[in-house]
């Protein structure tokens, strides 16, 4: 799912998403982007959301502007998902947020 912008001559960046089981048994997201230059292996990068995972959502517009880029630049970029305290869809109690 690329989110170029419409005359843009950059890389096109995909965007898959996956997920992993957590440690109390809640699915955990994964949201990797690719540049459609990048090979494997590549290196990457790890974002994982601070600010006490209160507001916002792993997958907000400006973030990700970011990880597109960072995959434009030639890095696997892997932005894990969370879950919220409040502020956002899927509030979740302390001490799981």
């Amino acid at each position: 799912m690329p989110y170029d912008l419409p005359g843009d001559d950059r890389p096109s960046v995909t965007r898959e998403i996956s997920s992993i089981v957590g440690v109390d048994g809640n699915d955990i997201g994964l949201h990797i982007y690719r540049s459609e230059l990048v090979v494997t292996p590549a290196p990457a990068v790890i974002y994982l959301h601070g600010g006490g995972m209160a507001v916002q959502r792993v997958d907000e517009k400006p973030c990700r502007y970011w990880y597109e880029d960072l995959a434009r630049a030639g890095l696997v970029v892997v932005a894990v998902d969370f879950r919220n305290s409040g502020g956002a869809a899927d509030v979740t109690r302390f001490p799981r947020g």
